[in-house]
């Protein structure tokens, strides 16, 4: 199983830092959203990340521009050329098409079955110049009941003779605990089988798993902040890590590389390093998770 980390574009990835997730901590490929205007930013990063070794997924991320077809299918048109255009290994490159549209905005949540027929127009683009890149679907955002439902609407649509794979986004229900399970299964094999019976032998890669330090509930209307320990969020990442492993899953996505600011807010705390770039307990154990990982692989 490859095991990426997700990173922002501009502000988070360098050289240097690209060395060190390849080297030190052993991570197979980086994840990112990616914007046509940057060609001459996407061009170098495909070549730096060849040069340590790394594979890429290039997210076209769920901006609100793209709920129009023809902007959508001109960016993956612009894209498919820049990576045509690039002298990397095909092989170590995946586009993913959108990100989490059943919760993103009326346009895409209220129309899975037309998003299917514009995937498939994407698919045509992308397959005119790049035979061998991994084409993955827009991610379902968990493994909940309406979600899968969505990701079901969307293959109603879809040419399954197309060359593609499923992409999947898997937090736990309760963001906490590593077993907690989305209604209404009972178990986390539960949400698997139910996703399996939609896409029946396809592969499918998980391009987002993650725990959060931060946790805001309300209790009896008062907020109430629950937090985590460094070592809490290690433990959940190596489990994780065994799960999709043990499931035969090519790919896992860990989201993601930095803390926010706001130590209260739940999408600030998900990082390997905290918002000034420190390293966190799961900085220095990701490369035995991953390490591990691999020796399983090979059993």
């Amino acid at each position: 199983m490859d095991i990426y980390l997700n990173v922002d574009f501009k502000d988070e990835v360098d050289k240097g830092l690209l060395a060190i997730l390849a080297q030190e901590l052993t991570f197979d490929g980086i994840r990112l959203d990616v914007r046509t205007e940057d060609k001459l930013d996407i061009s170098d990063l495909l070549i730096s990340c060849q040069a340590v070794g790394l594979k890429v997924i290039l997210l076209i991320p769920n901006d609100i521009e793209y709920e129009n077809r023809e902007i959508l299918l001109s960016e993956i048109s612009s894209l498919t050329e820049i990576i045509y255009n690039t002298s990397v290994p095909l092989d170590n490159v995946a586009i993913e098409l959108i990100n989490e549209p059943e919760i993103f905005g009326d346009y895409w949540k209220n129309k899975p079955e037309q998003l299917g027929h514009i995937v498939n127009e994407c698919i045509d683009i992308i397959r005119q110049k790049l035979y061998t890149v991994t084409v993955l679907l827009p991610a379902i955002a968990n493994l909940g009941s309406n979600n899968i439902k969505y990701l079901k609407g969307m293959f109603s649509t879809l040419d399954l003779t197309k060359a593609f794979t499923v992409s999947v986004h898997r937090y736990p229900a309760n963001l906490h605990h590593w077993d907690s399970v989305h209604r209404p299964f009972g178990t986390r094999d539960q949400e698997v089988e139910a996703l399996k019976s939609v896409i029946g032998s396809r592969k499918f890669w998980m391009t987002e798993v993650g725990c959060t330090q931060n946790y805001k509930k309300k209790k009896f209307l008062c907020p109430k902040t629950i937090n985590i320990s460094e070592e809490e969020q290690t433990d959940y990442c190596r489990k994780e890590t065994v799960y999709w492993k043990n499931k035969f899953v090519p790919a896992m996505v860990w989201y993601q590389i930095n803390d926010g600011p706001d130590n209260e807010e739940k999408e600030d705390g998900f990082g390997i390093r905290k918002f000034d770039n420190t390293p966190k307990d799961i900085w220095h154990k990701l490369s035995q998770i991953i390490t591990t990982a691999h020796i399983g692989d090979q059993k």
